[in-house]
């Protein structure tokens, strides 16, 4: 998927899309739950009331540029992530 794509999203307008090389990425792929490659995807999973979405990564697979979009689990959800550090 494309950046606009993603934009297209009203949940994703103002969340950060940074590349995968940027600083700022590891804020955004850490302690993630779902990481979505597709538009169906991103639609699944902003219809799971409980993941949020905290921004995507841009990636240049064969030259060519995708995003990467990243959702965590919303506070007092347990995730599976979540659940492995605890222990």
């Amino acid at each position: 998927m494309i950046e606009e794509q993603l934009r297209a999203f009203p949940a994703f307008r103002t969340l950060p899309i940074v590349d995968e090389d940027d600083d700022r990425a590891i804020s955004i792929t850490r302690n993630h739950a779902r990481e979505c490659t597709t538009i169906d995807q991103v639609q699944k999973c902003l219809q799971d009331s409980q993941l949020q979405p905290v921004g995507a990564l841009r990636a240049k697979p064969n030259g060519h540029i995708v995003v990467v979009a990243y959702f965590t689990t919303k506070p007092n959800v347990p995730s599976p992530n979540n659940l492995a550090s605890a222990r």
